[in-house]
C-alpha cells in the first residue's frame, strides 16, 4: 500500500484516507431510508384504524338488516 506524507512526517495509508473520505461525504440515501423507516409505523397505524372502523360499519350494518 501507498503511503502519503505529511509534513509533520507521520502519514497516512491510502486505505486510510478513502475511509476518512466515506466518513465525511453525506449520506443522502440513508436520509431517505431512514424517513421512510419512520413512516411505516403510522402508516400502520392509519391501515389498522381504517380496517376497524370498516369492520365496525359492517357489522353495524348486518345487525341493522337482521333486526329487522
Amino acid at each position: 500500500m501507498a503511503k502519503l506524507e505529511t509534513e509533520e512526517g507521520g502519514g497516512f495509508i491510502e486505505a486510510q484516507l478513502q475511509e476518512l473520505r466515506q466518513k465525511i461525504k453525506p449520506k443522502k440515501d440513508n436520509t431517505q431510508r431512514n424517513m421512510l423507516v419512520s413512516m411505516m409505523p403510522v402508516q400502520r397505524k392509519i391501515v389498522g384504524l381504517i380496517s376497524e372502523s370498516r369492520d365496525v360499519l359492517t357489522s353495524e350494518h348486518k345487525s341493522i338488516w337482521w333486526s329487522q
